[in-house]
């Protein structure tokens, strides 16, 4: 009898931390992490206290995301796409999941404050992003077109920026002579990352149409609708892939030395993207859904080799 008792009191503890780990959902920030590291290897070899501020990076990205699971906790319940989400099942409290807010907020400040506390300036408007995005009165989640802007800052601009920080690439000092260039380099960069994580948030918002709708959350896809939010996110998602291209074409500088390289990579993965274009521009729920499916099996996957490649490329134009 004691043996069973131990043991199921083994199988609750697992499932106990499955279920905070779930609450993470770090599938739905796999590709922040991925701009992050973009950021900290697209100019230079990565120094060695980047692998510390991305646990500190993915810390407090896990924290925001229990903190939206917290507030959309109602609306959540009856969407189809989140519905299982630990806090809107139930399965996390909300003092439990503020407990958890709170825990990794705290753990990724303390982490990046110990490795490199210049860093703390970008981390705290990163956070503020994010918390202003699920949290009332401000709640910019609510409004349509400010949502869009908050999450290509929030999660396309300042992870690239952090990771660059990470490799301490960024800095004030004006009388460098390289700092300019460095500076409109960053600038072509982070415009197709805006864009890209806006066409993603557009895409996302669409599965959860009816949900925000019914709970009259005004989000642009309620706003403007599903038909025509659908083809603004293929032209964003199609613009973030043509953009560095034409950097190449104008012999802009951030894009000479890796054009070739990214038409090779471009081309490779072209068929994949035509067919999630092809699946967000007609938005019914089964294409949505698919979608959805798709993003979860492979995204993670097709990441981590694009970073991979980013990182050889980084090492041999060294």
């Amino acid at each position: 009898m004691a043996r069973i008792t131990a043991e199921s009191s083994s199988l609750h503890s697992r499932s106990g931390v499955t279920v905070y780990l779930r609450a993470l959902r770090w599938r739905s920030w796999i590709g922040w992490l991925f701009f992050f590291g973009l950021g900290s290897t697209l100019f230079v070899i990565p120094s060695y206290n980047v692998l510390p501020i991305a646990i500190a990076f993915s810390l407090v990205t896990g924290a925001i995301f229990v903190l939206n699971q917290y507030f959309d906790r109602i609306s959540d319940k009856t969407n189809p796409q989140k519905k299982h989400l630990p806090v809107a099942a139930g399965k996390l409290s909300p003092k439990q999941s503020s407990a958890l807010f709170v825990s990794l907020f705290a753990a990724g400040l303390l982490v990046t404050a110990v490795v490199d506390y210049t860093l703390l300036f970008l981390f705290v408007i990163y956070i503020g992003v994010g918390i202003a995005y699920s949290t009332p009165p401000i709640h910019f989640k609510k409004r349509p077109i400010v949502d869009l802007l908050a999450v290509g800052i929030g999660a396309g601009i300042l992870p690239f920026l952090i990771g660059l920080q990470a490799s301490q690439q960024l800095t004030i000092d004006s009388s460098l002579p390289w700092i300019w260039k460095r500076y409109q380099d960053i600038l072509l960069c982070v415009i197709p990352l805006f864009f890209f994580q806006i066409a993603t948030h557009i895409f996302q918002a669409i599965g959860d149409y009816e949900a925000d709708k019914g709970e009259k959350i005004t989000t642009f896809v309620v706003r403007y609708g599903k038909e025509r939010a659908a083809k603004i996110g293929v032209l964003f998602a199609s613009l973030s892939l043509i953009l560095p291209i034409i950097y190449g074409v104008l012999n802009f500088a951030v894009a000479t030395e890796v054009m070739y390289w990214y038409l090779i990579v471009l081309l490779f993965f072209l068929p994949f993207a035509v067919y999630l274009m092809k699946l967000s521009a007609n938005p019914t729920s089964k294409n949505i859904d698919r979608l959805m499916r798709v993003s979860r099996r492979f995204t993670p996957i097709l990441l981590l080799v694009l970073y991979l490649c980013v990182l050889l490329l980084r090492v041999y134009l060294n």
